[in-house]
């Protein structure tokens, strides 16, 4: 029997895909004979300056305010109460640097005897700041066991920040099979049987490509290529900057844009209103996307970033506009897409609990 404290976002307060992953690996353990496990949910948000999307307005009343002294404390004595074999956060951004470092200074006043893990959704934050590089350089090596998804650049990454290098184990992520596979409707109805339609989905961020993608789009010819974009999700930055772009390369009747966090039971209606899901990123580590898409069976377009260009279909050879409107082009040449089995991600909840826990 082991006894888990499992510390991250809920979707009380939280959205995207981290959150996701945390309540269904919450989920997973909590259905385990052998695991008793207890869940304390992050009850502040982030400050609004470093998340610049909407967050759901829920309340938490047990959980960890990283803003009230008391509350590590509290924390600290509940991973004591639980005598917990295993505590495990969850890295992403620089932010929880420092209320990690005081709670684990916390929890060794408090003689906590645990093995502290660690799941890297980010070695470093998307936009990689200098401050990002510190917190990641200092933090990271405090903890007992590193998780990284399957990745060599990310590893490299990590190996540099540790000294011992026993600490990373490195993982597949979980497919996201927390979704229906049904849609209650279809988002986007095809115009003629060769239109395909691809599906850019998440939230819109600069590192994400879609503005490399709205200029790769331009330079197909609309008589040989039949297409249309969905783009789904919540524009973090300027979005008159990307409706220009769509204006400028005459894309209005191609392209249609849903301004909005997309909801689970509302997921199903995008995907499968898809033949493909397009990822033209600019960087990127592991993306819960690809996880999303390989649950739904669609094939990836994607830059050679991060583990896309392991988990993808069709892949670029760079990040350069060429190069994408190539593989575009590529895609396109299929008449029946089916995705290549041997490109999507298999692991399963199962194993990754497993792993995670048989340190």
């Amino acid at each position: 029997m082991k006894n888990v404290a499992l510390i991250g976002p809920s979707s009380t307060l939280f959205k995207g895909g981290i959150t996701h992953f945390t309540e269904e690996l919450y989920n997973i353990l909590s259905k385990k004979d052998d695991v008793v496990i207890d869940f304390i949910p992050f009850t502040r948000n982030y400050p609004p300056l470093l998340y610049k999307g909407s967050q759901p307005s829920g309340k938490i009343q047990k959980g960890w305010d990283w803003l009230n002294p008391l509350s590590y404390i509290q924390v600290a004595k509940r991973i004591k109460t639980l005598n917990a074999d295993i505590v495990i956060l969850q890295w992403w951004t620089f932010f929880w640097g420092i209320p990690y470092l005081f709670l684990l200074l916390i929890m060794k006043l408090f003689k906590t005897d645990v093995q502290k893990h660690i799941v890297i959704h980010n070695v470093y934050d998307h936009e990689c700041s200098a401050l990002s590089k510190l917190f990641s350089k200092i933090v990271l090596p405090f903890f007992d066991f590193i998780y990284r998804v399957l990745q060599q650049g990310e590893y490299d990454k990590l190996a540099k920040l540790l000294r011992d290098k026993s600490k990373i184990k490195l993982q597949q992520m979980p497919v996201f099979n927390m979704f229906k596979k049904k849609p209650h409707s279809i988002v986007y109805k095809k115009k003629s049987a060769d239109e395909k339609i691809m599906l850019f989905f998440g939230h819109v961020r600069p590192y994400k490509g879609l503005d490399l993608l709205i200029e790769s789009l331009s330079k197909l010819n609309k008589n040989d290529f039949a297409f249309h974009l969905l783009v789904a999700g919540e524009f973090w930055n300027d979005k008159e900057a990307y409706i220009k772009q769509i204006k400028k390369y005459n894309l209005e009747d191609y392209i249609t844009l849903f301004d909005k966090y997309i909801p689970d039971d509302e997921v199903p209606n995008y995907f499968n209103s898809a033949d493909a899901v397009i990822m033209p990123y600019k960087k990127a580590t592991g993306t819960a996307v690809s996880k999303v898409a390989h649950f739904f069976n669609k094939p990836i377009i994607a830059t050679p970033v991060g583990d896309l260009a392991q988990s993808s279909h069709f892949v670029a050879e760079s990040t350069s506009i060429n190069d994408f409107v190539k593989v575009l082009k590529r895609f396109f040449k299929y008449k029946n897409i089916r995705p290549n089995k041997s490109k999507i991600n298999n692991t399963t909840w199962k194993i990754y609990t497993k792993s995670l826990l048989s340190i």
